[in-house]
């Protein structure tokens, strides 16, 4: 009998709770909004709350609802929206035991819009010991990627430590820290963290891509092209870059022919390729015959103050030259022979241009003798040489 009036009583409860659910009035209303709310059915706890909002709510029943209606739409990302619920709510109701979820929420909508100090700022005025557990772990998460965002390496770096025993965050906070430390370029210490992460979920499933690039760092290419290859298709973001190394490597490799197909699909799916990749392409091109497509290719890579710019002032000036267009050709020719980097390119296109001015009929025999007898002076042991001296004994 005892066991009896027990169950009876559980029973009463459930029809009671079910009826409470099912009700018309606004407690039904806000207990079908809440309970949608908690099973992550954001759009139906806003449209029962809403609902609720328009039949004359007492003060809690209106508190309850503003804020549930401003967390569903913080979580459907409606940012905007949810900025401006918060706000209000954090205006309309000073004593309210959801204050600091409200606050909390507000800095998260700083956080997910890339507004990253003014979240912290908005995370610092928050005490995480008034936070329950899983609130002060998301706190701590948010502010240690705001701190990384912001270039604070150190506290970052504190920060996500603080969460690697946790649950939740334990892969995410190794992985960062893996990452902080590629930034900085401790290679060693990045790879002991990010081959360490579970690569099945974000953010870890980022890993490889910056394995594969600290082993590209490293000269090591025949591990750069086979982690490229695989890491092409982990992150979509990612595939254009994975196919510049795999290129790259490839080229490095000796393989120039695959190693042009890696990259054109780099470049195509690229808004600004990387020098190194175009320089590939756009010598492949020339050599290819294809001259026009070769200077428009090479074109950015001029912009690079260093022996691969100049390199690439060499190649369009030759194929210039080729192209018959001596003017171009010459004002290329000039930029790379003046340049210091490579002594060899610096050879070359000296010689090109003095030929190149000699033969386009611009300059006076006497000019031509000063350049080709200042070029001997230069190099002396020069492959051009014999060429210069038979310039200067034809001319004389």
């Amino acid at each position: 009998m005892k066991r009896m009036t027990i169950l009876s009583a559980m029973a009463a409860t459930v029809v009671g709770m079910t009826a409470q659910v099912n009700a018309p009035e606004i407690d039904g209303y806000l207990s079908r909004g809440t309970l949608m709310y908690r099973d992550q059915n954001y759009q139906g706890a806003i449209d029962q709350l809403t609902q609720l909002k328009r039949m004359s709510p007492d003060s809690h029943q209106a508190e309850e609802a503003d804020f549930y209606i401003a967390l569903s739409r913080l979580y459907r990302g409606e940012l905007s929206e949810a900025r401006q619920l918060l706000e209000a709510f954090v205006g309309d109701y000073p004593s309210s035991s959801h204050m600091l979820t409200a606050l909390m929420s507000i800095a998260d909508c700083d956080f997910y819009e890339g507004e990253y100090e003014q979240a912290l700022a908005r995370y610092n005025a928050i005490p995480e010991s008034a936070l329950d557990l899983a609130a002060a772990e998301d706190y701590r998460y948010r502010k240690a990627y705001s701190l990384m965002k912001l270039d604070d390496w150190d506290a970052a770096m504190n920060g996500f430590a603080s969460l690697r025993s946790t649950k939740r965050y334990s892969n995410a906070a190794r992985f960062y820290q893996g990452y902080i430390y590629y930034a900085q370029g401790d290679y060693s210490k990045a790879k002991e963290l990010l081959s360490s992460v579970n690569t099945s979920t974000a953010p870890g499933n980022r890993a490889d891509y910056y394995l594969t690039q600290i082993a590209f760092t490293e000269g090591d290419y025949d591990k750069a092209l086979s982690m490229a290859r695989k890491a092409m298709n982990t992150v979509a973001e990612f595939t254009p870059e994975m196919q510049r190394i795999a290129g790259e490597s490839l080229y490095n490799l000796g393989d120039e022919a695959e190693a042009v197909t890696y990259l054109e699909k780099y470049v195509a799916a690229t808004n600004d390729p990387k020098p190194s990749a175009l320089y590939i392409l756009g010598v492949s091109q020339y050599k290819s015959g294809d001259l026009d497509e070769a200077v428009s290719t090479l074109g950015p890579v001029t912009a690079c103050d260093d022996a691969m710019g100049q390199s690439a002032y060499l190649y369009i000036g030759q194929a210039y030259l080729k192209q018959g267009n001596v003017n171009s050709a010459l004002l290329a020719l000039e930029k790379a022979y003046r340049m210091d980097y490579d002594k060899k390119v610096q050879e070359t296109a000296f010689y090109n241009y003095a030929v190149a001015k000699m033969e386009g009929g611009r300059t006076p025999f006497g000019s031509s003798v000063t350049m080709f007898e200042d070029f001997l002076r230069r190099y002396p042991d020069s492959r051009y040489a014999p060429s210069v001296q038979e310039y200067l004994v034809t001319g004389y």
